[in-house]
C-alpha cells in the first residue's frame, strides 16, 4: 500500500518513505509506528496501545514513544508545536491528522528513489 501527501510518499510494502524526491531513512521501528498510525487514522492511539503493538513483552517507558514519535516527525517534515501529521492527544496518545491518498499496489523495485509524491513531479 501506498500513502502519499503532497510531501511525501509511505510505501507500506517496500518500507520506503519518499520525500521531495528523495528516499528519507526510517528506523524499523519508526516504520512500523508510522504505518500503525496511518492505517488507523484517524483514530486516536492510546500510549499504551501503541507501547503493546510496538514492543510486545517487552518494558519500555513512554519516553521511547515520545522519541519514536520524534523520529516520524522528522522523517515526514513535521513538528509537535505545528503538526500537519501527527498530532498529540494529550495525556492520552497520538493520531495521524493529515490528508493523505492511499493507492495499492507498490514503488516499482528499480525506480523507488526517483518517485515524488503527487504534486512535486516534474513536467
Amino acid at each position: 500500500m501506498r500513502v502519499c501527501s503532497e510531501d511525501w510518499v509511505v510505501d507500506t510494502t517496500t518500507r520506503q518513505v519518499v520525500r521531495g524526491g528523495k528516499t528519507v531513512h526510517a528506523s524499523p521501528k519508526a516504520f512500523e509506528l508510522l504505518s500503525t498510525l496511518l492505517a488507523e487514522r484517524p483514530r486516536a492511539l492510546s500510549k499504551s496501545e501503541l507501547l503493546r503493538r510496538l514492543w510486545p513483552d517487552t518494558f519500555v517507558t513512554e519516553a521511547s514513544l515520545a522519541s519514536l514519535i520524534a523520529e516520524v516527525r522528522s522523517v515526514l517534515g513535521d513538528t509537535a508545536h505545528g503538526p500537519r501529521y501527527i498530532r498529540t492527544v494529550q495525556r492520552f496518545g497520538y493520531a495521524f491528522c493529515g490528508s493523505v491518498v492511499t493507492e495499492a499496489g507498490g514503488f516499482p523495485a528499480a525506480s523507488a528513489g526517483g518517485l515524488r509524491a503527487p504534486g512535486l513531479g516534474e513536467a
